[in-house]
């Protein structure tokens, strides 16, 4: 179900031509991930998916999408689109079922019941940040699906009483080979996992270690060698366009915002319109005009840097802001994390093991992003997993308070259904 919602809406979006636009709602590379994906194309060092922070993800997806691309197809869903190109559309919704997937996989395993499982997966599947990640190319619904498996390798750990260090090691080249920053949290999961079972920190500190040197040496061996025999290293590659510099932010304003984050992650605020003339920043080559109109959408609030940045653009619409929208989804947050906490007491060895590893992960992005990027909801994959987590455990409480936590992410599911439905309609039908 995730994969078919999420391609309608990638494939809703690459018809309109917003697939190929760079900085589509955030600073995003976009048609930069459709080209690796689609050709493998990239010159070393470029923005993408394969220089040092994103090492390996054109060198692993694009072979795939070339081998999928020769079995015929039952159908297509867009016949005047070529079959690579379809192919590629679809790594996105790929990784948004797997995290799909993964997350009830963990859930149950680590001793949540089959419904509750499913409507925590659901709450994943219709948050702002699942829906929207799972249609773009971009590295962080690659993100997302990995840490999804490494929440299920936790669970497995927790549930068999064994550390499988292959299971880890796949997880962490994985992890190494989409975005190098990310293994500082998967690190803390891996070793939350290692020391649960052993109660050694030395035995943990000495196995992390040779899990990491050999994913970080696995990942290095890929880059090159799958990167030279693309002859990247040499190769043209893409032509740089107008990508807008990433904006650091102090630690005051950013603490500020990553609540606001939090609450965007699952049901979002009306994006902000930027008028102009046709842009002369897309890779479609569409010639400039005079003709001003929406052109594109964004949720950054650096609003006045991005029409200096952007001569084509004109001017601003503000999304509208809806003051007692949010009221109501910071309580129900609230409410959802006061019943986390009452029911900890009262929760098994191996679901209070898995909760704090949940909350260590929020606290750790809370705590980075203070210091680093402007526009945190970019990142919001890195924590939907364990914000999910965090919202469901009164799900395992007591009747009474079970059934109120129950309550709570059934109203976060509805409202982020509707609310979800009226943005995506907002962008989808305008312009």
């Amino acid at each position: 179900m995730t994969f078919a919602i999420e391609m309608i809406l990638a494939q809703k979006l690459n018809a309109r031509g917003d697939l190929e636009m760079l900085n589509l709602f955030f600073d995003s590379d976009c048609p930069w991930f459709l080209i690796n994906y689609e050709t493998g194309d990239q010159r070393f060092g470029s923005y993408g998916g394969r220089n040092i922070v994103h090492p390996n993800i054109a060198n692993f997806i694009h072979p795939l999408v070339k081998l999928v691309s020769q079995i015929p197809p039952a159908f297509h869903l867009d016949p005047a689109q070529g079959r690579v190109k379809e192919i590629a559309i679809s790594v996105a919704p790929t990784f948004a079922a797997i995290r799909s997937s993964f997350l009830f996989l963990a859930l149950s395993a680590v001793g949540f019941s089959i419904f509750d499982a499913l409507l925590l997966t659901a709450l994943s599947i219709v948050s702002f940040s699942g829906m929207l990640f799972g249609a773009l190319p971009e590295s962080f619904g690659i993100s997302g699906a990995l840490f999804a498996f490494a929440f299920y390798l936790l669970a497995m750990t927790i549930r068999q009483a064994r550390f499988e260090r292959i299971s880890w090691l796949i997880a962490a080249t994985l992890m190494f080979g989409t975005t190098i920053t990310n293994v500082v949290p998967f690190t803390f999961l891996m070793a939350v996992a290692h020391f649960s079972q052993t109660k050694n920190f030395r035995q943990t500190i000495r196995q992390l270690t040779v899990i990491l040197a050999s994913a970080g040496s696995i990942t290095a061996f890929f880059f090159i060698v799958l990167t030279a025999l693309h002859g990247s290293f040499r190769g043209t590659g893409l032509r740089h366009i107008g990508q807008m510099e990433e904006i650091r932010v102090s630690g005051k304003s950013a603490v500020i915002l990553f609540p606001k984050a939090l609450l965007s992650t699952i049901i979002p605020p009306e994006p902000h319109k930027l008028l102009g003339r046709s842009e002369d920043g897309d890779l479609k080559g569409e010639a400039p005009s005079n003709d001003i109109r929406v052109r594109r959408f964004t949720y950054r609030d650096d609003l006045d840097k991005i029409i200096q940045d952007v001569p084509t653009l004109t001017g601003v619409i503000r999304g509208k802001a809806d003051f007692f929208r949010n009221i109501v989804v910071a309580l129900l947050y609230l409410l959802s994390f006061f019943i986390s906490l009452f029911s900890f007491s009262r929760l098994t060895s191996g679901i209070r093991i898995f909760v704090i590893s949940a909350w260590s992960q929020i606290l750790f992005h809370w705590t980075f992003h203070s210091f680093f990027g402007n526009e945190l909801f970019l990142y919001s994959q890195h924590w939907l997993i364990p914000l999910v987590i965090v919202m469901g455990v009164g799900l395992t409480a007591r009747f009474r308070l079970a059934w109120l936590a129950r309550s709570v992410i059934a109203i976060l599911v509805v409202g982020a259904i509707v609310q979800n439905t009226s943005v995506f309609q907002l962008i989808l039908t305008s312009r």
